[in-house]
């Protein structure tokens, strides 16, 4: 499933890259010079407000799906959460599919009635149907794997549809369309189900792997900071080699709370020298320097509990604090 979707992407990334940023300009620039100014004037106007009519239509039921995904979640249930999941998925991806059909027969339409070559309908077409979603997806954390999984949907299904026109295969559309839903919708649903056993610890059984994530829930409770939200997903990714984590308590005799604050440290050591919680160079932002508090406390503690010494304690400091200077 996973190698499908990934050699979709890859076969279709050059593709959909040119006509995002020139496809909808080209197909514009086509237009005009045909005369066709006030088409073109009056869809990119119009297709302004669909951010906010999508939101409008799309609002009512994410606030249902996401109560009873909320529910679900704090229980930890998966499948009820799967299956909600998978609901909300589908519904936005036929309210995403009907807009680009509407779009599709819209611009085959015009081009039928005006007489014009259909190539410039189809590229402007594209960034009507497109923009919009790739609008909001802009306004998303970086990291929103769902939703950009979303906007690719709706690239490739626009695609698909213009290239079948042309091929005069139009009758095939549906199943194809079909077939496309079900892989993407199989693969976020496999992401949610990844996401959880990360989330809830549930990715593996071995009690010293429980003690780590008993450790980790109970200093998110002790220092309520958003910081350690943002690294958790990250330290999951550690606690995951069971291997390496089991040695280090049976062997190398770590506490579980040494070995978490230790996997907290390394966390904020990937993340703050990239630049990316930074306001300029030198200079961290609010989250930047949660995460700074963050990685001070743990090395703090480490030093308490003899794990550390002063010496190495401050090495640490030092180090996390030139790697901050020289970035951003």
């Amino acid at each position: 499933m996973l190698s499908l979707i990934a050699g979709l992407i890859k076969i279709t990334t050059p593709l959909l890259f040119f006509l995002n940023y020139f496809g909808g300009i080209v197909g514009a620039v086509w237009l005009i010079f045909t005369g066709e100014w006030k088409y073109v004037l009056f869809t990119f106007l119009f297709s302004l407000f669909i951010p906010t009519l999508y939101s409008i239509v799309i609002m009512p039921f994410n606030f249902i799906f996401g109560l009873a995904i909320d529910f679900f979640t704090d229980k930890q249930r998966k499948i009820p959460v799967i299956i909600i999941g998978a609901i909300s998925i589908i519904l936005n991806n036929l309210i995403e599919l009907f807009w680009v059909f509407l779009v599709f027969l819209f611009v085959i339409g015009r081009a039928n009635i005006v007489g014009v070559s259909v190539f410039p309908y189809l590229l402007y077409g594209y960034a009507l149907a497109t923009g919009p979603f790739n609008y909001m997806a802009s306004k998303e954390p970086k990291d929103s794997i769902g939703t950009h999984i979303s906007v690719y949907f709706i690239e490739i299904s626009y695609v698909i549809l213009s290239v079948l026109f042309l091929a005069d295969g139009l009758a095939f559309a549906i199943p194809i369309l079909l077939i496309i839903t079900i892989l993407f919708l199989s693969f976020l649903l496999k992401l949610t189900s990844e996401s959880m056993d990360i989330e809830w610890g549930t990715f593996s059984k071995k009690k010293e792997i429980q003690l780590c994530i008993a450790e980790l829930r109970k200093m998110s409770k002790e220092l309520s900071t958003a910081a350690l939200d943002i690294v958790k997903p990250r330290i999951y990714e550690y606690l995951k080699d069971t291997d390496k984590v089991v040695y280090s308590l049976q062997e190398d005799k770590v506490t579980p709370r040494n070995l978490v604050l230790l996997l907290v440290t390394n966390a904020i050591a990937e993340k703050l020298p990239t630049g990316q919680y930074h306001i300029y160079r030198g200079v961290l932002g609010l989250e930047g320097q949660s995460l700074l508090n963050l990685y001070d406390y743990a090395i703090d503690e480490l030093e308490k509990c003899g794990f550390l010494s002063v010496e190495e304690a401050k090495k640490d400091k030092d180090w996390i604090r030139e790697q901050i200077s020289v970035v951003g």
